[in-house]
């Protein structure tokens, strides 16, 4: 039976808990954690105490830790970087724009005039001669302290990617608000060969 008072003021559920009491105790445990034992104590107690009680205490429970850690495991799978290849960077970048990414290139400097801006080519040979085969970025104050160990070296990168549309078609595609980047291969000595021979293979074998 559910009892109620004519002015309104008070309502109760059919097992006699205050509807009142179900709504506060959810929010309410929401609290930091030095006021939590507080609040369910004051809270919780006639919950308990009404027929039940125990049962719809752990649903409220229940309840409470989802809604304050479900939208913290939600914003941790939205920051995680999705893995891309330059080629689909470079191919479809409207794919990943406004995305954190993590991909493998071949980076270089422009020069000291503009110490922030760098270039990630998919291959050594592309910067070497000039090819449009890259995208742009702005590299971060941990980069620039790295420098000498991260130019003209092949890099795994992550960043955001920021699109705009070309003056001439196509995009303009760069790599900023930089959260990694560390060498991956040295040309000069190849990861590849650099295993190789560690594991008795060769060029051929």
């Amino acid at each position: 039976m559910y009892g109620h008072r004519e002015d309104g003021l008070r309502r109760t559920t059919p097992e006699g808990i205050p509807s009142y009491g179900l709504v506060w105790a959810v929010l309410w445990s929401a609290l930091p954690f030095r006021w939590g034992p507080v609040a369910a104590e004051l809270l919780f107690r006639p919950v308990v105490k009404a027929k039940g009680g125990e049962k719809m205490v752990k649903c409220l429970v229940c309840a409470a830790l989802g809604l304050v850690l479900l939208p913290g495991f939600a914003r941790d799978g939205e920051d995680q970087p999705r893995s891309a290849a330059m080629v689909e960077l470079i191919a479809a970048p409207e794919k990943f724009k406004d995305q954190q990414v993590t991909v493998k290139g071949y980076l270089h400097f422009v020069g000291n005039e503009h110490p922030h801006v760098a270039s990630l080519y998919l291959s050594r040979e592309d910067a070497e001669n000039w090819l449009d085969n890259g995208v742009g970025v702005w590299a971060n104050r941990q980069m620039l302290k790295n420098k000498e160990k991260l130019d003209n070296m092949y890099v795994v990168l992550t960043g955001k990617v920021r699109v705009a549309p070309a003056a001439g078609g196509g995009y303009v595609v760069e790599l900023g608000d930089i959260k990694d980047c560390h060498a991956w291969s040295d040309p000069k000595h190849p990861i590849g060969l650099t295993f190789g021979r560690q594991y008795g293979r060769g060029r051929g074998d």
